[in-house]
């Protein structure tokens, strides 16, 4: 009896043994983790270099030698229609002054849109005006300086519109005299007496009547107009005395009367003055 129990306690031992050996395989290990501060390591992200080898170099331009291949250019493909014929002088233009298709291209997306240029293009198309200047250019450039041209400089040829100079017409010949003169006038009391008239503009007279009279020098201003026929009339005053004188103004002398008081008396003298 005693050795059946024994046996019994045995197995149940055993069976104990074995559950609790199944029951570790069965629970996965655990792995130490390292201590994270409360904090969360990340890789660095990878940075990649942008590069820029597609973007196009800066391109150095002679704009005096590409305003030249501009204009022609510009000009062909404004007074021609035909495409193989503006094909063919334009392959001519380009290296007239430099260029390939590539380097005129790329100098025009560089410089066109400038103001000096679209001005100096605008000033030397003034200077295409026909169709035959336009295929003139398939052997020769455009050498002949432009008039219109004003490109602050750039460029120094155009299209040869420049007007001939006008001949400047001859002066009309006066109608009147100048200036006349009489001298040694006497008479009235008057001695010593000099006469001048001058006709500066048109129809404008001036001028001087100076002597002597009752031994009184006396010296008048005079001023006044002449008519398209030679009429005239010049007065003068000096004080109490003044003078008047009338007559016809020609083209070298002046004739009249001259009349009034000096010295309170009254004086009349012949001109004929020259």
């Amino acid at each position: 009896m005693k050795s059946t129990t024994t046996r019994a306690l045995v197995l149940a031992a055993l069976s104990a043994s074995l559950t609790i050996s199944a029951c570790k395989k069965d629970t996965p290990e655990e792995t130490d983790t390292p201590a994270t501060n409360g904090s969360t390591t990340t890789a660095p992200a990878e940075t990649t270099a942008k590069t820029n080898n597609d973007t196009p170099e800066p391109v150095a331009v002679d704009e005096t030698m590409f305003i030249k291949a501009y204009f022609e250019v510009t000009c062909v493909q404004t007074r021609l229609d035909d495409p193989g014929k503006i094909k063919e002088i334009i392959a001519e233009v380009m290296p007239r002054y430099g260029f390939d298709e590539t380097t005129y291209k790329a100098a025009e997306a560089a410089v066109a849109k400038k103001p000096n240029i679209e001005a100096a293009l605008k000033a030397k198309m003034e200077g295409c005006a026909t169709k035959e200047y336009a295929e003139g250019l398939l052997t020769a450039g455009a050498t002949t300086a432009d008039a219109a041209t004003a490109d602050a400089g750039t460029a120094d040829a155009g299209a040869p519109d420049a007007k001939a100079e006008e001949t400047p017409k001859p002066k009309p010949k006066p109608k009147f005299a100048s200036s006349v003169t009489q001298r040694n006038i006497k008479g009235s009391g008057v001695s010593k007496g000099m006469l001048t008239i001058k006709n500066p503009k048109k129809d404008v007279l001036i001028g001087a009547f100076k002597g002597v009279r009752e031994g009184r020098a006396f010296n008048f201003s005079l001023s006044g107009k002449v008519a398209s026929n030679g009429s005239f009339t010049v007065s003068g005053k000096q004080g109490s005395n003044n003078v008047s004188i009338t007559g016809k103004l020609g083209k070298s002398s002046a004739t009249g009367t001259l009349k009034g008081s000096i010295n309170k008396q009254p004086v009349s003298l012949k001109v004929n003055a020259r």
